[in-house]
């Protein structure tokens, strides 16, 4: 058995190779640091002042972004702990109370108590679910209008935005589960009719003239005008639908 000298030479050379390890590890932390600035001041030597300017203000902002970054990640942290521990506390009374009911004999009122708790627990589950589903609702209806508008040769990002704005709100379920307008047709066929509006040709890129201009005079002659699509009311365009004077698709 090791006599308490020889304990205590082991504990002291432990503590000299902890030290040590600190010790070279701050050592590599500086040594990485001045090797990193170094790197960066060879790099700064083929910037211009503007780029050099520009570098120092991204790294201030970096900096003080990290800097705020911190502060908010430890006030959501002592939130964490403070719900925590006040949740252990309203548990511990409510035990507390749950205990002293059945205690007098008052089943009922704990019974009602604990009846509360699961209730208050399900319409929570529920509302988190409701919310989950019509999240998910949006992203399928969005993914498929999404897809429709990639067929569109819009003139910018922008202008896809609004085209995809004007046409979402007006995509619904049909009694079979499928997203339609709500005309009734089917998104593909309004997104083509939204496409020849002449109503929406600020946001399409114009197309390249054949040159002799004959072919897309011939079109323009014989292709009807488009009326505006987006604002009929349900009655309108369920009666376009009818009609069969909704534009198909090209």
């Amino acid at each position: 058995m090791a006599t308490q000298a020889e304990i205590d030479e082991q504990k002291k050379l432990d503590d000299e190779a902890e030290a040590k390890r600190v010790a070279d590890e701050e050592a590599k932390k500086k040594a990485d640091a001045e090797a990193k600035k170094k790197a960066d001041e060879e790099a700064d030597k083929n910037l211009t002042e503007a780029e050099r300017i520009e570098k120092r203000a991204s790294q201030l902002v970096d900096e003080k972004l990290k800097d705020i970054k911190g502060k908010l990640d430890n006030s959501f942290a002592e939130r964490d702990a403070a719900r925590k521990e006040l949740d252990a506390i309203k548990k511990k009374e409510r035990d507390a109370e749950l205990k002293a009911l059945e205690a007098a004999g008052k089943h009922k009122e704990a019974f009602d108590i604990k009846l509360a708790e699961e209730q208050a627990k399900y319409a929570d589950l529920e509302s988190r679910y409701k919310t989950l589903e019509s999240t998910n609702l949006d992203l399928s209806r969005n993914n498929i209008l999404r897809e429709e508008l990639r067929e569109i040769d819009f003139k910018n990002k922008k202008s896809a935005d609004m085209a995809f704005a004007s046409i979402a709100s007006e995509i619904i379920k049909d009694d079979k589960g499928n997203w339609v307008h709500r005309s009734g047709v089917s998104i593909k066929e309004f997104v083509a009719a939204f496409a020849k509006d002449e109503e929406n040709s600020f946001l399409i890129k114009a197309k390249q003239s054949s040159g002799s201009g004959t072919e897309e005079s011939k079109k323009t002659n014989t292709t009807a005008k488009v009326d505006s699509l987006v604002g009929k009311s349900n009655k309108e365009l369920l009666a376009m639908a009818e009609a069969g004077t909704l534009p198909k698709q090209r």
